[in-house]
């Protein structure tokens, strides 16, 4: 199936720029953390471009595409640009992060559940293996704000296409609001980073037999959030030509009136319909940021609970020497 990801790609694109410009910057972090950098760079765009082939994800992104009710509407353009974000960060750079830590045994591919296309990526080019975990973590911790920053600068808020003629004279989705939903992503992406980071660590010092079942019970989690939201929200963009009263108000003064009123009656339906799409315009913009958060805080509840699988699964230490 063919997933709408052109705006997450476009904003992806943006993000990896910033990031290879820091990996590429001598006076940036020592030699090594640079190139640990690079690596994930390339790990995180082929994770990113396996979406497409991996069956453990149709679900998620399918329902992405459509909100899950007998009429199959389009899921808003902007909460979809939010579950990519947040599946990007909360599951694929886990598992990116979870390949390149230290570990003994090494963590193998097959315990994150990447896709057969990306198996490369792992051995090709040769896989960078941080030595110093405090080292990793402040390297991590400093790239932090590409992807925010990404999301608040002009070219983040292009991305969303051109402000039609409707959003102006609706209100909804101005170039302020669209920079107040973008923030609002931009903010969980700080958060679900740190949590991401943790959890990739967890999976890491896991005995192997455990961290296949912990990477599921993640994307079990960040399903489960998708789903939830869906349960609440219906958001879909606003099409005032398809409410009925535009159409009905004019013939049906005709009917029964004489012509200079059914100029006014037809003027009058024509206020009274604009003032409720305006109105349902309005509330669904609050729906939309209620649903991004919303989802982010799914998201990062999966990532807890991933975390606190992982740990329940780690073996008692032993009292004796």
């Amino acid at each position: 199936m063919k997933y709408r990801t052109d705006d997450f790609s476009r904003l992806y694109g943006i993000v990896t720029a910033q990031l290879s410009s820091l990996a590429s910057n001598v006076y940036w972090r020592s030699d090594a953390e640079r190139q640990w950098l690079a690596y994930l760079v390339v790990v995180f765009q082929q994770l990113f471009e396996d979406w497409e082939d991996d069956p453990k994800l149709v679900k998620y992104l399918s329902a992405l595409e459509h909100w899950p009710d007998a009429n199959g509407r389009t899921v808003h353009r902007v909460f979809r640009l939010a579950g990519h974000v947040y599946l990007h960060v909360a599951y694929d750079l886990v598992r990116g992060v979870a390949a390149t830590l230290d570990a003994s045994p090494p963590v193998h591919r097959n315990e994150l559940h990447v896709a057969a296309s990306s198996a490369d990526t792992f051995v090709r080019p040769p896989p960078v293996i941080v030595a110093s975990r405090p080292d990793a973590r402040l390297t991590f911790l400093a790239a932090a704000p590409a992807f925010a920053a990404a999301l608040e600068s002009q070219a983040g808020i292009d991305l969303l296409g051109d402000i039609t003629l409707w959003s102006k004279l609706l209100g909804v989705l101005t170039r302020r609001k669209r920079r107040l939903a973008l923030q609002a992503i931009g903010q969980w992406v700080l958060v679900l980073r740190n949590a991401a980071l943790i959890t990739a660590e967890t999976i890491t010092d896991m005995p192997p037999s455990a961290r296949s079942g912990v990477v599921q019970k993640l994307r079990e989690g960040i399903e489960r959030a998708q789903t939830e939201t869906a349960d609440r929200f219906r958001i879909t963009d606003v099409q005032p030509w398809t409410f009925p009263i535009l159409c009905l108000a004019g013939p049906l003064a005709a009917s029964i009136l004489p012509a200079w009123a059914e100029v006014l009656i037809a003027m009058l339906g024509l206020a009274f319909a604009w003032a409720w799409i305006r109105d349902i315009a309005r509330n669904r913009q609050r729906e939309l940021l209620d649903a991004i958060d919303a989802l982010g805080r799914g998201m990062h509840e999966a990532l807890i609970n991933a975390r606190r699988e992982g740990r329940d699964s780690e073996p008692e230490p032993s009292l004796t020497r």
